[in-house]
């Protein structure tokens, strides 16, 4: 299983003018995570993973890399 490692945008939300030293804070007020399981999205070799991370929690991916 491939883990990935997610740095959340906050652009264009109510959130975009707090600063990073709340994101913690921010990421845990609107359930984000951290990271997640690749097989968690159910995604095939056609979809695009910062696409379909938006689709399923509503918020743009800044970076994400493998763990």
């Amino acid at each position: 299983m491939a883990e990935i490692n997610i740095v959340w945008s906050f652009e264009d939300t109510e959130f975009e003018d707090v600063g990073n030293d709340r994101y913690s804070h921010i990421i845990e007020l609107v359930g984000l995570p951290n990271s997640i399981e690749l097989d968690d999205l159910d995604l095939d070799e056609t979809d695009n993973l910062e696409e379909c991370l938006y689709e399923h929690f509503g918020f743009k991916v800044e970076s994400w890399e493998f763990d």
